[in-house]
C-alpha cells in the first residue's frame, strides 16, 4: 500500500468564512496548507493503516470537532499549551498537533503522549506527515 493518508467519512464540507470564525474565535493562524486539507477533508478516518495518524478532527460539524479538541485537551485538562493545535490522534488515542508559535517551528508536527509531559517532534510539515508532496493530492 502506498504510504499516503486516505481520509473517508469527512464531515459536511466547510467555507473559508468557517475557517476565519473558527481562527477569530480561538486567536490563532492556522497554517495554510491545514486550511487547504480541512476545506478538502473537514475531519475524518484515515484509511491508510500504515501511518500514525488515525482520524482527523473537523472545524465543525460531526462528533470529532477541532474546538472540542481544545476545550478538552487545552482549557480543561490542560494537557497541551495553547501553541499546539490537536487536529488529530492516533490509533492509540494520543494526540498529533500542529505548532502554531510563529518563528521557525511554526506548522511543525508534533505528538503528545499521555504518558509523557513533553512533546515529541514527529514530522517538519503536514504535507510530510499525510505522505503528500502537495495537500491537492490528498
Amino acid at each position: 500500500m502506498e504510504n499516503k493518508a486516505k481520509f473517508c467519512q469527512s464531515e459536511k464540507n466547510i467555507s473559508r468564512d468557517d475557517i476565519l470564525e473558527f481562527e477569530q474565535k480561538f486567536n490563532i493562524i492556522l497554517p495554510e496548507n491545514y486550511k487547504k486539507l480541512i476545506l478538502i477533508h473537514n475531519g475524518g478516518q484515515n484509511e491508510n493503516d500504515n501511518m500514525i495518524l488515525d482520524c482527523l478532527f473537523s472545524i465543525k460539524y460531526g462528533e470529532c470537532t477541532l474546538e472540542d479538541s481544545i476545550h478538552s485537551l487545552q482549557i480543561v485538562e490542560e494537557n497541551i499549551p495553547s501553541n499546539y493545535l490537536p487536529f488529530a490522534y492516533t490509533g492509540t488515542g494520543n494526540t498529533i498537533t500542529l505548532n502554531l508559535e510563529l518563528g521557525n517551528d511554526y506548522g511543525k508536527i508534533y505528538l503528545f503522549r499521555y504518558d509523557k509531559l513533553e512533546p515529541r517532534f514527529l514530522k517538519d510539515s503536514l504535507e510530510e506527515l499525510l505522505g503528500v508532496e502537495s495537500i491537492d493530492e490528498i
